[in-house]
């Protein structure tokens, strides 16, 4: 996320705005909703043949949430290694997948407060929105000034090993203080990346940051392998090939 916002500054990111807002609203609705939809249509056949569905409408809509999700890591790698980033489809692509980081931050809010009533659902929403719109502004407003002094700063020293662990000190940090505000890792280093760019240090991060970018996303989804739990995989296998399967095909 930190090289996507190093490829995408501030300006680059409100000429997208209807990419991200309009077409990446469009793709996580329609496939939440086709979700719970399907959800329903199987219900009503399997109670007509007198067949048990323990899903409920909740963990449909979470299901779909889930399904509505991309790995951009990935993607944007594959696009980026064929030069498509600055295709006309690459831009669609890209602003579906930011889309879909951005709606990480109220499904995140609103998938625990499922079993809550409307009134409890619609505050915790609201509140999470204000949280992240006031943390939003307040970075990428008033951060451009704070970053690129601060980086003038350090590359006064001259030195390349003090400039590399400042980025890692601003990506995660930014990346900490997004997560405390209840919004996501991801999103915080995505600001970082953004911030930077709109600075005269963007190339040089650039080079710097290459030779760790493949090595720490192969480290990102070793953790991500790690968290896989192998009897559910075993026992619910015909599930796990259908929702695989069935939206590729989609």
């Amino acid at each position: 996320m930190f090289v996507i916002g190093l490829e995408f500054n501030l300006p680059k990111l409100r000429s997208m705005r209807n990419l991200v807002f309009g077409l990446g609203l469009l793709q996580v609705l329609i496939t939440i909703v086709s979700t719970i939809a399907g959800h329903f249509l199987i219900k009503s056949g399997l109670e007509m043949l007198g067949l048990p569905w323990d899903l409920n409408w909740q963990g449909s809509l979470v299901l779909g949430a889930a399904m509505a999700m991309s790995s951009t890591a990935i993607v944007v790698k594959m696009m980026s290694e064929r030069l498509e980033l600055e295709s006309e489809h690459g831009r669609r692509v890209v602003g579906v997948l930011l889309f879909q980081d951005l709606a990480v931050v109220p499904l995140l809010v609103l998938i625990p407060a499922l079993n809550s009533d409307g009134p409890a659902m619609a505050q915790s929403l609201a509140w999470a929105t204000l949280k992240a719109g006031v943390l939003l502004t307040i970075l990428l407003v008033g951060g451009q000034k704070v970053m690129r002094w601060w980086l003038t700063l350090v590359a006064r020293r001259k030195s390349d090993e003090l400039f590399m662990l400042n980025l890692l000190l601003v990506t995660l940090g930014l990346a900490w203080l997004t997560e405390h505000a209840g919004l996501s890792l991801a999103l915080g280093a995505f600001v970082a990346g953004m911030l930077i760019a709109e600075t005269e240090y963007k190339h040089q991060v650039e080079t710097d940051i290459r030779p760790f970018h493949d090595v720490l996303l192969g480290l990102f989804f070793i953790t991500i392998g790690m968290k896989l739990d192998w009897s559910t995989l075993a026992q619910q296998w015909p599930l796990v090939i259908a929702l695989s399967v069935l939206p590729v095909l989609a």
